[in-house]
Order: structure tokens, then sequence, then C-alpha cells
């Protein structure tokens, strides 16, 4: 278990210009819409996320909600038929 500062992640994700939805008990809900959403946005976004935890100089993150964001951006780009 490890705690964050939902409030901190909610807003830098906004001031990106990334639409979120925050819940209590540290929950942010976050999709995409296939016709309207790019593979790059999906990019900017899981980069946009570890700048932000990046910020908050976690210490103890589980090192598989690390490797979460680490799969998610290999699989972004290896899924994009542009690249």
């Amino acid at each position: 278990f490890f705690y964050i500062d939902l409030d901190k992640v909610a807003d830098g994700l906004e001031s990106a210009g990334i639409i979120c939805d925050a819940r209590k008990m540290n929950v942010i809900r976050i999709t995409t819409a296939p016709l309207y959403n790019t593979f790059e946005d999906s990019e900017v976004f899981v980069n946009t996320l570890e700048k932000i935890l990046d910020s908050l100089n976690w210490k103890g993150i589980p090192e598989n909600f690390l490797n979460k964001i680490q799969y998610i951006k290999k699989s972004s780009t290896q899924l994009d038929p542009n690249k």
C-alpha cells in the first residue's frame, strides 16, 4: 500500500489538458474514446502521469505499479499503426 496526493495528480493532469474523474479513496478514472483519441494522446497521458509522479518525489512506489506504467508506454508504441 502506498499513498499519493490525489488532488495534486488530478490537478497536474488537468493543467496538462487531460480530463480525469478524481474520486475519493484515491481513484482517478481515465479512459480513451477509440474514435476520438489517438495513440499519441495515450502516449501524452502516460508521459504526463510519469512526470507528475516524478515531481511528487514518491518514495515506496510498488515496483508492479511502475512496471504497469512502463508496459502501457511500450504497448502504446507497439500498437500504433503509424509507427
